[in-house]
């Protein structure tokens, strides 16, 4: 399955809430070479919560930058904050 695919069917999931499946995705896009571009999958999904986590996924991944740069981490940091808040958000 190409990895686009499997954001896309991570994205489906989320939305539907199966749990086992989420965490198979998840694990086959850690396993990857690469991930899809934040922009690409911005375009896919929108600007929404599942598109934050993604950001996290791409920061994390493994292929994405072995010694992150102050901005990575900057943009990390950001991006934790964000999900933060819209968590915080749909607890209310």
């Amino acid at each position: 399955m190409a990895t686009m695919d499997v954001v896309l069917d991570l994205y489906r999931s989320t939305n539907e809430r199966v749990e086992n499946k989420m965490c198979t995705l998840y694990q086959a896009l850690m396993m990857s070479d690469h991930l899809p571009s934040l922009e690409d999958v911005k375009q896919a999904v929108g600007n929404n919560i599942f598109y934050t986590l993604y950001v996290e996924i791409w920061y994390r991944h493994p292929g994405s930058s072995s010694n992150p740069t102050f901005l990575q981490r900057l943009g990390s940091w950001d991006n934790y904050c964000r999900l933060f808040k819209e968590l915080s958000f749909h607890t209310k």
